[in-house]
Order: C-alpha cells, then sequence, then structure tokens
C-alpha cells in the first residue's frame, strides 16, 4: 500500500510537473492571456474561428499554440491579415503593432508557454442572434467548380416586408465557410436590381459605372469575417417595396461547393439622446472627379469641395483587381497636412469589404477627397476604373423646405448659352464640341461662375457665393455654393424650368441643362439633348450627374425674377 502510494505521488508529481511547465516560463515571458490573446482576437479571430475562412483555428490559447510558429512567420511576413491597412481612421486597426509582433515572436522564442490550455478567446466580431432583423436566403443554385478561381456572380433579392426597414449592418452565414470571400450590397427599385442581376461580369458591377440612378439606400458589403455593423445611431434604409442586390465573390477551393448563403439584416445600435441618423453613399471616382491624374501606373481623382459638412461612418474600397497600394485623403480646408483615411500599402482584393470609422469622424464644409492608386503597371492602369465608396449622414437633420410654386410670368429667361458667349465671358473655350451646335457644354460650377459674370455684365447683384474655389488652369472645377438674395442671374429650379419652358417655344433638347437642385451629390439636369433618342428629349426630360463633369451635351439657360431691381 504504502509502496503503490509513492508510486502514485511520483506519477502524480510528474503529471504535474509536465501540466506547469508552460507556467514557469521567465518572468520577462509575455503573457498569453495579457500580451497575446486581444491582439489574436483584434486581428485573427474573425476569420481563425468555427465556420470561418481561416485555414486554422485559433479559438483556444491550445490551437494558438499548436500554429504558433506558423502564425508567427504570417504575421512577420505580412501575409497576414490580408487586407489590413496600415493606417487610417478604422475603427480598429487590423495590422498587429511593431510591438505586438515583437511580443509574439517573444512568447514563440520562449516555447509558447500557455497555463490554461481551454482558455478561450473570444470573438466580438459576430452579432448575437437577438440583433437580427430579417434574414434572407441567396445565391442557392449557384456551384463554384472545383478548379474555379475569383469567381463573382451577383443576385436580387427583393426586400419585402410591410414598411421600411431600418438596419445597422450585415451578417452573412455561408453553408460553405470561406468559399466566398465577400458580399458586396446595393438597394435600389426592382428594375435596377434586375438589370444588375443580369449584368454579372468577371469582377462585377462597378457602383458609378452601372448604376443608372442614384441607389436610395446606402452601399455596403462584408468581407471573409462575415459582418458589418455601423456605428451606434447609424442605420441604412430599405424600402419594402424595393430589392438589394448582393455581389458575391468566391474562391474555388479543389471541389464542387454550393455557394447558398443566409443574409441577415442587423437591428441598428440605438443611442439614449438622439434619433437614427441615415447613411448615403459618397462615392469618389473618375466620374465627377474635378481633377484627374493618370501617370505611369499611377491614379489620382480629386473630388470637388463637399457642400456642407457630413460625418463619415464607414469607407470601402473598390480599387479593382490589378491595384497594388491605395490611398483615401481628406484635403480639409485651413489644414497643410491631408488627412490619411485609410492607406493599403499591398493592396488585395478581399479588401472590398467595409471599415467602421470610429469616432465618426467630421469631415468639414469645403473638404475635398482624394483616392489614389498604383496599378501593377501603366497599361491596367489606363483601364482601370477604382472608387472609394464613403458612408456618410448630414451633420444636421435633413429637413427640405416645400417649394413655393412660381409664376413663370414673373421670371426673365435668357437663350441657351452659346459656346461665343462663354468664350467672350469666361475668357476660355467651352468643352469641345463633336456636333453642329453652337451650344457651349460646360460643368455646373462654370454655370455658377458664368451666371455671377454675367450679372456682373448687365450691373446685377450675383445670385451665388463661391467659397473653396477648386481651379484648373482658368477652369473652376470644384467650389461651395451658397445663394444669396442678389437679382442677377442664376440657374433655375426643376419647377421653374417646366413652367418657364412649357409654353416656350425654345428647343429644349438641344442640350441638358442644368438645375439648382440637387439630387444626393448629383445635379439635376433638365430637356435632354441632341445625343439621346428623340423620345426622351422635351422639357419633361430629367436626370442627375455630378456636378463636376464637362461635357458637350451639359449646359444652361438662366433666369432671373423679372421684379427684382437692378
Amino acid at each position: 500500500m504504502v509502496r503503490r502510494t509513492l508510486a502514485a505521488c511520483v506519477l502524480s508529481c510528474a503529471t504535474l510537473a509536465l501540466a506547469l511547465a508552460d507556467a514557469d516560463a521567465p518572468a520577462d515571458t509575455p503573457d498569453f492571456e495579457r500580451d497575446i490573446a486581444p491582439m489574436v482576437e483584434r486581428c485573427c479571430l474573425s476569420c481563425h474561428r468555427v465556420g470561418g475562412a481561416g485555414a486554422y483555428r485559433l479559438t483556444t490559447a491550445a490551437e494558438v499554440k499548436r500554429v504558433a510558429l506558423t502564425a508567427l512567420q504570417a504575421l512577420e511576413s505580412a501575409a497576414m491579415p490580408p487586407w489590413a491597412p496600415s493606417d487610417g481612421v478604422m475603427r480598429v486597426p487590423l495590422l498587429p503593432t511593431t510591438a505586438e509582433r515583437a511580443q509574439f515572436r517573444a512568447w514563440v522564442d520562449a516555447g509558447a508557454p500557455v497555463k490554461d490550455p481551454a482558455f478561450a478567446l473570444k470573438n466580438s466580431s459576430l452579432p448575437d442572434a437577438s440583433l437580427i432583423a430579417r434574414s434572407w436566403r441567396v445565391a442557392e443554385g449557384w456551384t463554384i467548380g472545383a478548379e474555379e478561381r475569383r469567381a463573382m456572380r451577383s443576385f436580387q433579392q427583393p426586400v419585402g416586408g410591410s414598411g421600411d426597414l431600418f438596419i445597422g449592418g450585415w451578417r452573412v452565414q455561408c453553408d460553405s465557410p470561406g468559399l466566398l470571400s465577400t458580399m458586396l450590397f446595393t438597394a435600389g427599385d426592382a428594375a435596377l436590381a434586375q438589370t444588375l442581376d443580369e449584368r454579372d461580369a468577371s469582377i462585377g458591377f462597378k457602383f458609378t459605372g452601372d448604376l443608372a440612378t442614384t441607389p436610395s439606400s446606402a452601399l455596403a458589403g462584408v468581407g471573409a469575417e462575415g459582418s458589418f455593423k455601423l456605428p451606434a445611431g447609424f442605420a441604412m434604409r430599405l424600402r419594402a417595396t424595393e430589392a438589394f442586390v448582393v455581389e458575391c465573390h468566391a474562391d474555388g477551393r479543389g471541389k464542387n461547393e454550393s455557394a447558398a448563403s443566409s443574409v441577415h439584416a442587423l437591428r441598428p445600435i440605438m443611442t439614449e439622446s438622439a434619433a437614427l441618423r441615415l447613411v448615403e453613399p459618397l462615392i469618389v471616382s473618375a466620374q465627377g472627379a474635378a481633377r484627374s491624374r493618370n501617370s505611369d501606373a499611377h491614379i489620382e481623382f480629386e473630388s470637388p469641395p463637399l457642400p456642407k459638412a457630413l460625418d463619415l461612418a464607414c469607407i470601402t474600397l473598390r480599387p479593382g483587381p490589378d491595384a497594388v497600394r491605395v490611398e483615401l485623403l481628406a484635403l480639409q480646408p485651413n489644414i497643410d497636412t491631408p488627412l490619411t483615411l485609410i492607406r493599403v500599402e499591398r493592396y488585395d482584393i478581399h479588401i472590398d469589404h467595409p471599415y467602421v470609422v470610429d469616432p465618426v469622424l467630421r469631415l468639414p464644409i469645403g473638404t475635398r477627397l482624394v483616392l489614389k492608386v498604383d496599378a501593377l503597371n501603366a497599361q491596367l492602369a489606363i483601364r482601370a476604373t477604382p472608387q472609394a465608396v464613403l458612408l456618410v449622414a448630414d451633420v444636421l437633420d435633413d429637413a427640405r423646405a416645400a417649394v413655393a410654386a412660381v409664376d413663370a410670368s414673373m421670371l426673365q429667361c435668357m437663350p441657351i448659352i452659346t459656346a461665343e458667349l462663354f468664350r467672350a465671358v469666361m475668357k476660355y473655350e467651352a468643352q469641345e464640341r463633336t456636333a453642329q451646335s453652337v451650344c457651349a457644354g460646360f460643368t455646373w460650377f462654370e454655370a455658377i461662375a458664368l451666371a455671377n459674370a454675367l450679372s456682373v455684365r448687365d450691373g446685377l447683384a450675383p445670385a451665388y457665393t463661391i467659397e473653396f474655389a477648386q481651379h484648373d488652369g482658368a477652369q473652376l472645377v470644384g467650389a461651395v455654393v451658397t445663394q444669396t438674395n442678389g437679382n442677377g442671374w442664376r440657374l433655375p429650379t426643376s419647377i421653374e424650368w417646366e413652367q418657364t419652358y412649357s409654353q416656350s417655344n425654345a428647343n429644349s433638347g438641344d442640350l441638358w441643362n442644368w438645375m439648382f437642385d440637387a439630387e444626393g451629390r448629383s445635379r439635376v439636369v433638365r430637356g435632354g439633348c441632341w445625343a439621346d433618342a428623340a423620345g426622351t428629349q422635351g422639357v419633361s426630360a430629367r436626370s442627375a450627374i455630378e456636378p463636376a463633369t464637362r461635357n458637350e451635351l451639359f449646359g444652361a439657360r438662366f433666369v432671373r425674377n423679372a421684379g427684382a431691381a437692378k
């Protein structure tokens, strides 16, 4: 009995010694639970979890210890995380810091000691099921082949329900975890959704290039981690009559797999003191850029100044598959140093998912946004269509006053501006024409400057104040415009256009005419033009386009209040 007890004691002591070996690390060795786990939770666990896209699970201390050397090599080579930005205003920088990498190496060099192998890491990236507002099934029937690489398809899904749905983000659960790398969303009417659904392409639809109308809801998406949440107090609106489109990017993994997934709309995170603020997309791209530059393999777009202050809640980059470096900057008034909103030194296409900004960043009036992209080579840069999508909300409540009816008899109307008149007043040429037309084509900003110049010529008080003006040579390419009480020439509103020209003999189809009305961040144009089909011209024709668009098809007729004294 004594001999058995002694033997048992010896065995127990040996077992205990082995179990505590990890705990006897030198005092200066990083502690797993205190020093290593927080970095793994923040940078790795969104993918390296049960059902996640990562190849290894990192959900317990034992699992991290088992692949510690492989993880160290991936971190020090910057192979992981594969889509992390190196700088910016995102909520949580996904890249480990230099100090965190050094701690991880010191921990691995010490033998990767852990006190409790069952210690569970916390995954805060997936929302609780109670936050799900509504769910849909998408991509059913789509099978990714064994040898397929970088496959893409888009699917439309009616919103349905009995009323507007206000959501704070998305969660995606894939039937085959890790197969789908990215999902992107946009919403609009059913016809738009059907168009996008039919327009599958190798790299997906481009939000600025393929959307015929401004989407009524915001653009967003999720990456491989499967979840995206707006900051507290912000939401997107999905109307019951609309449909949303899901663009799915998948990677073949050596076997045939179903891409079917469940898409969950999440409830907004409410705040105690304020009502929900709705976000809408602000797109930085070649379309509507005040300045564009393409030099060798470098592409650069600069937006016109923001006409009002906005709060930035989220950033999504879509520089295209051939980009190698991406940077989005904010040039703020009276501040010499550009603010880096997001910088990615080594781009990977998986980066298409959004990054939440925390704290929410206020972009003051007059801020210009600059998107810079370095492509693989000059030829790929020429055909690239990079863009950044920012989810923004107005700083103040978006209360729109009702527009009063206009008495057309009280308006004095000017004929359409000719290229000759534009040259005489602005001292440079309008957009070069390709058709037999005397009309001058110019930007909305040039229309504002021209209206003020004509007012001064005619002894009238200018109708506009121009601030934060951007010039490209003599051309005004961007500005913040405020309407004054001046009695001078100005752009008509849409209502004034209809009431003024509906009784007129003037041909309204010779040029699209700029209106003062805004539609999102575009400006309304009316009348159609000679380049459109005959049935789409006329007083009732209406569209909207970025105000920085300089094209021979867009010009203006000015009006002024006839009763106003000179």
